[in-house]
């Protein structure tokens, strides 16, 4: 029988991308994550009687669930720093929003905005830390 190849070479010889690639591509991920959350609120709300009350809460859900997700994504990428990687991914979303508000001209900084962003920061460092991969210890039966 022909021995089959390990997960770890299936998948481009278990070296991890580089620390900005797993930035990017967490960032990435987490756009298309955020697109796709708010399409499917668009519609939720298109169907609801009194969409303006459920407006925020579902900008500020899809901002966080992106947040986590994304920077657990970044870390689970490069597997040994995730804490890193999860900051890093932070900054450039927080970075990526606060642009976005200043080209649309209501990106004041008020402490709302701000109590956001931090939010948004920690969400995506706690998503890398949690992303870490932890051995598992060997149970000795015996």
């Amino acid at each position: 029988m022909p021995k089959t190849k390990s997960h770890a070479v299936r998948r481009g010889g278990g070296q991890s991308p580089s620390l900005m690639m797993a930035i990017l591509r967490g960032f990435a991920f987490s756009v298309a994550l955020m697109t796709a959350f708010l399409l499917f609120f668009a519609f939720l709300l298109l169907k609801s009687t009194d969409p303006s009350r459920l407006l925020l809460p579902a900008a500020f859900g899809t901002a966080g669930a992106g947040a986590f997700l994304g920077g657990w994504r970044a870390g689970r990428l490069r597997r040994t720093s995730g804490a890193l990687c999860g900051i890093s991914h932070g900054m450039l979303l927080v970075f990526a929003f606060l642009a976005a508000a200043l080209v649309m001209r209501s990106g004041t900084l008020e402490l709302s905005s701000l109590i956001l962003y931090m939010a948004l920061l920690l969400l995506s460092t706690l998503g890398g830390v949690l992303s870490a991969r932890k051995k598992r210890r060997r149970r000795r039966h015996g």
